[in-house]
């Protein structure tokens, strides 16, 4: 599979970007060819599933490598959570009356 020229020279933040904006339906990026990259990969499963079961991640060494689909071993809820937890301290709740 040709992997498309713009995967060599784009960020994974602005992939990322442009993955949920087809998650979400937003045909304009379809014309490049990203699009049709990942839904010929293994581990796409489906647009709805991009940033819950598949990621993307390097493949090969930085600056040769290209971005391809990867599954997610945690959702991105999951992640969100466990970040949210290591921050956040339990409220203190007096359950004394007076």
């Amino acid at each position: 599979m040709a992997i498309p020229l713009e995967l060599r020279n784009i960020s994974r933040r602005e992939l990322r970007y442009r993955l949920y904006r087809l998650k979400n339906q937003n045909q304009v990026d379809i014309e490049d060819g990203i699009a049709t990259f990942f839904e010929g990969q293994a581990e796409f499963d489906g647009w709805h599933n991009f940033g819950e079961t598949w990621d993307v991640g390097l493949e090969g060494s930085f600056p040769n490598g290209h971005w391809v689909a990867v599954k997610r071993k945690k959702s991105v809820m999951q992640e969100w959570e466990e970040v949210v937890s290591k921050h956040v301290q339990e409220f203190p709740v007096n359950i004394e009356s007076e």
